[in-house]
């Protein structure tokens, strides 16, 4: 047939059926290393995903500890600042120094909180504006909180409402002072006009009164922008004020 012989058309179908499944295995073997390769190149990207995004999740958490730091320091900072607006010092020196240079002038003993760094700090703001405005300075002591009103008597109608936040609280004891007195420094301390200071105590021309008690009581409170306590101590001498600075305490 065709010129060969029937076993020859045997031997050539089974070499062409050889030759095919070797072509077989081939393509099965390329499908197979294609297979692996894709199967292991998707392995390394979906590895490289995971990497990145562990990597994201560290740095995110580092930078979100690094934000929760930064804002415990701000809250922090902000409370300082806070603390130190609520228990600030003198604010107005100008104000305290202008009242102090009217006559009459009289002597000081300060008294401040043990313990107490913001009273510390404020007594130290006091005195060289006291020197400043040429008044005496005859005693400055520190005392426990519970000793800064010994021996005072806390004279609530001639106090200016305190900020209870306050700590650092200022009082101011004399031997003892009038109404009259009390108004007066009232009226320094706020800065009242003359026609106002008039109608206060009506007939008074010479109000406000100038003593050493009102004047003191009147500059620390311009100078702090706030109220003061007052009180009286009987065993103080005539002339003599005392300023105490700590946290209020029941005399």
């Amino acid at each position: 047939m065709l010129g060969h012989d029937l076993q020859w058309w045997v031997d050539w179908a089974n070499t062409a059926y050889i030759w095919a499944l070797i072509a077989g295995a081939i393509a099965a073997l390329a499908i197979a290393g294609t297979s692996f390769f894709l199967i292991r190149w998707q392995a390394e990207i979906q590895a490289q995903k995971d990497a990145a995004f562990e990597k994201y999740k560290i740095d995110a958490a580092r930078e979100i500890a690094t934000l929760e730091t930064k804002t415990a320091e701000a809250q922090s900072q902000l409370a300082l600042i806070e603390q130190m607006s609520a228990h600030r010092p003198i604010v107005n020196p100008e104000g305290f120094l202008e009242l102090l240079e009217s006559a009459p002038k009289g002597s000081v003993e300060i008294v401040y909180a043990q313990g107490d760094d913001r009273a510390l700090w404020l007594k130290n703001q006091l005195q060289p504006l006291l020197q400043e405005a040429k008044w005496g300075i005859s005693d400055v002591r520190r005392v426990p909180p519970s000793e800064l009103w010994k021996g005072s008597t806390l004279v609530g109608g001639a106090t200016i409402p305190l900020k209870t936040i306050v700590s650092a609280s200022v009082g101011v004891v004399v031997r003892s002072f009038t109404e009259e007195e009390k108004m007066s420094m009232i009226n320094l301390g706020l800065s009242l006009p003359p026609d106002l200071s008039k109608r206060v105590v009506p007939g008074r021309p010479s109000f406000p009164f100038k003593t050493p008690f009102t004047l003191i009581a009147g500059a620390l409170m311009r100078g702090l922008g706030r109220g003061v306590s007052v009180g009286t101590d009987e065993s103080l001498p005539e002339g003599i004020v005392r300023i105490i600075i700590g946290s209020p305490t029941t005399p």
